[in-house]
Formats: C-alpha cells, structure tokens, sequence
C-alpha cells in the first residue's frame, strides 16, 4: 500500500468512525400505569448517545421530535438526562412546580435468573431487583449490550426490554428498536439541561416537598370521606414507583 492510498484509507477510517459515533440507539416503550382503575399508557422512548442518554415521555411518532422548550415547561414533560454516572431529572409532580433535581445513578443490585422470553425477536433473560420499596422483574438481551433501559433502571449487561414490579402497578414494554438511527438527539434536549443547569435541587430535598403535598392530599381525601372510614397506617408514597428512600434508613 502506498503513501496516498494509505492516506485515504486512514481518511476513510477517521470519517467512519466519525459518523457511526453520531448514530444513536433508540427505543421506544410502552409504559402503563395501573393502580385499580382504569389502566392509563403512554408513549416513552429512550436516546441512547455515545456518552449521553435521555429518556421522555413523547405521545407522537419519532420522526416528529420537534417540540420547544415552551413545550417541556408547560405540558409536564417528563424527561431524564443521564451522563458520567449522573442523573438529571425535570420533575412535574408537584402542583404550580416545575424542578430539575439530582439524583445518583441508582446500583440495582440485579439477580439475574434463568427465564428466558423473546422480546422484538431477541432473546431475553429475566432478572430481578429490590429498589426503594419495590421488587422489579425485568428481561434484557444481551444481543444488544447496552447496559441500558427505561426509567433509571440500568447496569445489566445488555438493553433492557420489559419491566414489571410485582403489584403490577407499572410496567414498561419495548414496541420498537431503532439500531444506528440517525435520528439525533434533539439540541432542544441539551440545551434545556445546560439553560437550567444553575436550578437544579437535590433528589432529597425535592422528594420531602412531594411527601408534603401528598400529605395534604391525604388529608384532604380524609376530611371529605364518610365518617368511620379508615386511612391509618396508609404509605403516602403506595402509587409511586419510589415509596421508600436510602436516607430514610437507620
């Protein structure tokens, strides 16, 4: 090989490289919600980058990833920035309150076991995990190993494509697979991490203002209930996917 072939087959290289690096792996999920009425779902997908990943609640197509902040702040987007080992997340939970909050990526602690389904024609291996007051069931493939998948959940080695918590409350199911998308991640998406990045409260302080509101909606509920109905002993946190905390521990 020549000088000048060897220098377009390098070109050739560094150019490759350069783009598979932009392409990103994306996934769509089916996420319901169930707490004894009527089942609600939604549309959530999670943007797999090279070093960033995001994951947000989108009732639309892929293809029409076109919303504005004015968007993310008035309709409740429910959005989640990971990167080196960090989580950032843009609450909505509380009533007039919008707040970016800090949270450290969680260790699940994952005990894989020997179920196995296929999922999107992959195989699939179940594991299971106890996190802030719930037991999760998941399966994850290992013929994609990204240690990746929906909500916080995290480091099994391959992506994660169905979770389950055994109340059946929440569960989370891969619809579709989009390998070396070039769909980017929208700029929107980082540029409204970095515009805030100065407002952004710890997870603690934010999760013992939600205990407050559910507090009163609790009490609320009390006070407008027929008399001799009985509310003792009730965990204000039953219906959320985290009901008990790490800090809260002796």
């Amino acid at each position: 090989m020549n000088i000048k072939t060897f220098y377009f087959f390098l070109l050739s290289v560094i150019c490759n490289a350069s783009f598979f690096g932009q392409q990103n792996t994306i996934v769509e999920y089916n996420y319901q919600f169930f707490d004894g009425g009527e089942p609600t779902s939604e549309k959530q997908y999670l943007i797999i980058g090279r070093d960033k990943t995001f994951y947000f609640t989108y009732n639309a197509t892929l293809d029409s990833l076109k919303f504005n902040e004015d968007f993310i702040l008035k309709k409740g987007f429910n959005l989640k920035f990971i990167s080196n080992n960090s989580l950032i997340e843009y609450k909505t939970s509380l009533p007039q309150k919008r707040a970016l909050v800090s949270d450290s990526l969680p260790n699940f602690n994952w005990k894989i076991l020997n179920d196995t389904k296929i999922i999107l024609g992959y195989n699939c291996q179940k594991a299971s995990t106890v996190f802030r007051g719930r037991k999760y069931n998941v399966y994850f493939t290992k013929d994609i190993p990204i240690d990746k998948g929906p909500w916080k959940f995290n480091s099994l080695p391959g992506l994660i494509l169905e979770v389950s918590d055994q109340n059946k409350f929440f569960k989370f199911e891969a619809t579709k697979i989009f390998l070396n998308s070039k769909i980017p991640i929208p700029p929107l998406l980082e540029d409204f991490f970095e515009k805030y990045k100065n407002n952004i409260i710890p997870y603690k302080r934010f999760i013992e203002e939600e205990n407050k509101y559910l507090l009163y909606l609790h009490e609320m509920i009390k006070a407008n209930s027929a008399p001799g109905a009985i509310y003792d002993n009730i965990n204000l946190r039953e219906y959320c996917m985290e009901k008990s905390f790490e800090w809260n521990k002796p």
